[in-house]
C-alpha cells in the first residue's frame, strides 16, 4: 500500500491529543541522539497579523487584535534565551507577505546547524481552499496561513497566502538538515462554536472560513513533490480541534490567542525540567495552560509522527523525550508566595444598555473592578437592560443579575481567575462527561458544550494523592457557592471534617458525581482542590459560605490558605442554556 500524502487530520488539522495520551513511555531515538553532539540552539521565525488589507468572501478580511501581543511575547522570550537567530514578522503592524514570509524561513535555516531547534509562531487569520493537488487531502481541501495583503479578488493578492502542502516542503528541508521543527498555529481554519455566543460581546476569531481562489490559478509548486504524511522533524501545536474556531480573549488586560500565550509561558521556563523543555513537557503544559486560559473553550491539538514508522535512518524524529529548548543559564521564574485575595489585579467590566455616566457611576461602587469601553480586552461583561453576564468569549455566565448583584459576580471572577492560575501550577483533573462516554477519554468538544435542561452529566475528580485533604464545590454564575465534597450528611454531623476536609482513601478512587442540568442557567464551575495538610483555612470558609453569593469568602479563605500550604487545583465549566 503506498505511503499516504499529507493530510490535515494529521498536520494543520491536527490529531486531538489530550495528556493521558501522552504519558506513553518515549526514548530518543539515534536519528536524533546523533544530532546531540553539542547543545541544541533555539532559532525563532516569529509571525503575528493584526491588519488585513483586502477581501475575502463577501466582505473585507477582519482585522485581528492580539496576534503582534502575541509575536511579542513570544519574540521576548526566544530572547532571553541566547538564540541563534530570531526573525520577527508584523510585530510594528509593517505588512506580512509571502516573499517576507519564504525569506525569512529561508534565513532561519540557513542560520541552524545539525540537531538545532527551529520555531516557527504563527498568530493571524487562517482559513481554507479546495485542495491545490488532486487526491492530496482526504476531505479535498487545503488549509492555508492568510497573510496581511490576501484579496481574493485580485489575482496577485490571492497568492499572499501559505499553503498547508508549501508549509510540509518548507519542514522536510529543515529535514533535510537534521533540524527539529516545532510549529505553532493560533489560527483556524474552519470549524464552529460549540457554546452559545452573545452577540453583544463582538468575539473575534481567527479565520476567515472556506474561500475559492479565482479561476486561472498555476498549480503550487507543492504538488511536483509529495511529502510524508507525518513530517518527522516536526513537532505541531494547534489552538483548536478541525472543528473548532479560535478566539481572542482577554488575558490580563490584553487580546491574546490562548495558544501563544501558553507556548510563551512554556518559553519563560515554566514547562523546563532541569532547564530542558521537552517535546512532551511542552506539549503538556500547553495542552493545560490553554484548557484553563480559554475555560476549556478550546480543545488544543498535538501532532508528532507516530512511533511506529520511525527507524534509526530517519533524518529527525519527534519523540516525547526529545529536547525541544534549553534553557541555558536563563532560569525559570522564581516561585513566590501567592499574594493576598486582594492584591489580585482588578476585574475588567464592560456596562451595556446605559448611558456612560451611568455606567460610571454603578463603576465606581464596585470594588476590584475597572470599567473599560468598547473595543478593549474584558473579563465581564455586564448587559444592564437583559440583566445578563457575559465573559470575555461572549459566553452566558448568569441571568437576572442586576446593579445590586454586580459585585458578587465580580468577585466570583476573582476567585475564578485565582483558581485557573493554580491550576496551571500544580493541575487536578476535573471532567464533565456525558453519559456513555469514557472517563479517562480526552474531554470533548460535546462535554464541554452548552447544555439544555434536562441533560444528565458525570463529574469525575482526579490526581488527588491518597491521604491528602480535598473538598468540591461549585461557583454559579452569580457567585452562589454550592460545597459538594464533604456531602451534606458529612457536615450534618459534626465531625472534624468541616474544619479539615475529605481525606482521601489509599488505592480508593473517588465516585463520579452525577447532575442534571437546571435553573439556573449560565455558567456554573465545578472545582477541586487539594492539599496534603488538613484545610484548615479554606474548609471553614467554604461551610461559611455554603449555598451564599458569598465567592469572595471563598477567595479570601483560599488566599490564608496557600499562605500555609502549596495546594492543588482543578475546575470544569457547565455551560447550560433553557432550550
Amino acid at each position: 500500500m503506498p505511503d499516504r500524502v499529507l493530510n490535515r487530520r494529521s498536520f494543520l488539522g491536527g490529531l486531538s491529543a489530550s495528556v493521558p495520551m501522552l504519558t506513553m513511555p518515549l526514548t530518543s531515538l539515534p536519528g536524533r541522539a546523533r544530532a546531540q553532539t553539542r547543545r541544541p540552539r533555539l532559532h525563532a521565525m516569529v509571525v503575528g497579523i493584526n491588519r488585513y488589507y483586502g477581501r475575502a468572501g463577501r466582505g473585507q478580511v477582519p482585522d485581528l487584535l492580539g496576534c503582534i501581543n502575541d509575536a511579542n511575547d513570544i519574540a521576548q522570550q526566544v530572547a532571553k534565551l541566547d538564540p541563534g537567530s530570531l526573525q520577527v514578522l508584523g510585530a510594528r503592524n509593517e505588512p506580512v507577505t509571502r516573499a517576507a514570509f519564504l525569506a525569512a524561513w529561508q534565513d532561519t535555516l540557513a542560520a541552524a546547524g545539525e540537531g538545532d531547534t527551529l520555531l516557527l509562531s504563527y498568530s493571524g487569520h487562517g482559513g481554507q481552499i479546495k485542495a491545490l493537488c488532486p487526491g492530496n487531502e482526504e476531505d479535498g481541501l487545503d488549509e492555508t496561513l492568510i497573510l496581511s495583503g490576501f484579496d481574493i479578488g485580485q489575482a496577485r493578492d490571492s497568492a499572499e497566502h501559505i499553503v498547508d502542502d508549501e508549509l510540509a516542503q518548507l519542514f522536510a528541508a529543515a529535514a533535510a538538515r537534521r533540524l527539529l521543527v516545532v510549529f505553532v498555529a493560533d489560527s483556524c481554519f474552519s470549524g464552529t462554536v460549540y457554546r452559545s455566543v452573545e452577540a453583544a460581546a463582538d468575539v473575534r476569531y481567527r479565520t476567515i472560513r472556506a474561500y475559492a481562489l479565482p479561476p486561472g490559478r498555476p498549480v503550487a509548486d507543492a504538488c511536483r513533490a509529495t511529502a510524508p504524511e507525518d513530517p518527522p522533524n516536526l513537532l505541531f501545536l494547534s489552538g483548536s480541534q478541525e472543528n473548532e474556531v479560535v478566539p481572542e480573549i482577554n488575558v490580563g488586560g490584553q487580546w491574546r490567542g490562548a495558544l501563544s500565550y501558553a507556548v510563551a509561558r512554556a518559553l519563560e521556563g515554566r514547562a523546563a525540567n532541569q532547564g530542558v523543555v521537552t517535546a512532551y513537557g511542552l506539549s503538556e503544559f500547553v495542552l493545560r495552560y490553554v484548557q484553563s486560559l480559554s475555560d476549556a473553550g478550546q480543545h488544543p491539538n498535538v501532532t508528532w509522527p507516530s512511533r511506529t514508522r520511525a527507524t534509526p535512518n530517519d533524518l529527525m524524529t519527534v519523540e516525547g523525550s526529545t529536547p525541544v529548548v534549553v534553557m541555558g543559564g536563563t532560569p525559570p521564574p522564581p516561585a513566590s508566595k501567592p499574594p493576598p485575595h486582594d492584591a489580585a489585579w482588578p476585574v475588567r467590566l464592560r456596562i451595556l444598555g446605559l448611558l456612560a455616566a451611568e455606567g460610571r457611576e454603578i463603576a465606581r461602587s464596585l470594588t476590584h473592578a475597572v470599567l473599560v469601553g468598547d473595543g478593549e480586552p474584558s473579563a465581564l461583561i455586564w448587559d444592564a437592560r437583559q440583566r445578563l453576564i457575559l465573559n470575555d468569549q461572549g459566553h452566558r455566565m448568569a441571568e437576572g443579575v442586576g446593579a445590586a448583584q454586580l459585585q458578587h459576580a465580580i468577585d466570583r471572577r476573582r476567585t475564578w481567575e485565582r483558581l485557573a492560575a493554580l491550576s496551571v501550577e500544580n493541575s487536578l483533573s476535573v471532567r464533565i462527561r456525558l453519559p456513555g462516554e469514557v472517563a479517562d477519554a480526552p474531554p470533548s468538544a460535546a462535554s464541554d458544550a452548552t447544555h439544555k435542561a434536562g441533560t444528565r452529566l458525570l463529574i469525575d475528580v482526579g490526581g488527588i494523592t491518597d491521604s491528602a485533604y480535598f473538598a468540591v464545590f461549585n461557583l454559579t454564575g452569580n457567585g452562589k457557592v454550592e460545597l459538594i465534597e464533604p456531602g451534606l450528611s458529612q457536615l450534618a454531623c459534626g465531625s472534624s471534617i468541616c474544619s479539615t476536609g475529605v481525606r482521601k482513601l489509599k488505592g480508593v478512587p473517588i465516585k463520579s458525581l452525577e447532575v442534571e442540568v437546571g435553573a439556573p442557567f449560565g455558567a456554573e464551575h465545578v472545582v477541586a482542590v487539594a492539599g496534603a495538610l488538613p484545610l484548615g483555612r479554606l474548609m471553614p470558609a467554604l461551610v461559611q459560605a455554603r449555598n451564599k453569593l458569598a465567592a469572595a469568602d471563598v477567595l479570601a479563605g483560599l488566599a490564608s490558605e496557600l499562605q500555609t500550604q502549596p495546594l492543588q487545583a482543578g475546575f470544569r465549566g457547565i455551560y447550560s442554556a433553557r432550550e
